[in-house]
């Protein structure tokens, strides 16, 4: 195969740039790979619960004081949420887990996936008040699941 021609006006690699940029790219990524490759534990757990928690406080605000926002922000905050829900969602369903953590992360799983419905109907009510009293009431009954699991308020 032959060799590619130089590109015009180019500079060799010079080394002395080239090995501190891998040295610091690599302590840099180093410190998130374990995580990337370790199963699901308890602190995972207690952390998406916080997460998912502060999710849902701020959907219940945004629908307290939905008259004071455009049916677009209200719509766009609430679609973000339930997006946000669905990737830690699918994150913990493709992420391995320890064999302790079983029933607490099907718990999770499923606050997650309520969450998400629960948003993505509150982004298309936005003039339909008894829908989001429904929506509330729906997101309350997630909270106070929450609040019995590890991690929870």
């Amino acid at each position: 195969m032959p060799a590619l021609p130089s590109l015009p006006n180019s500079e060799p690699l010079d080394k002395r740039i080239a090995v501190p940029f891998l040295v610091l790219a690599i302590v840099l990524v180093a410190p998130g790979v374990p995580q990337v490759f370790s199963p699901t534990d308890k602190v995972t757990l207690r952390d998406t619960v916080s997460e998912l928690q502060s999710q849902v406080r701020e959907a219940t605000v945004l629908i307290d004081q939905r008259d004071a926002t455009t049916r677009l922000y209200f719509a766009s905050e609430l679609d973000d949420l339930g997006a946000s829900a669905d990737e830690t969602r699918d994150e913990l369903r493709e992420q391995p887990y320890e064999p302790s953590v079983a029933d607490t992360r099907s718990t999770v799983i499923d606050a997650l996936d309520r969450f998400s419905t629960a948003a993505d109907d509150a982004a298309v009510s936005f003039d339909q008040r008894a829908r989001l009293a429904e929506v509330r009431s729906k997101l309350e009954e997630i909270s106070k699941t929450l609040a019995t699991l590890p991690g929870g308020s």
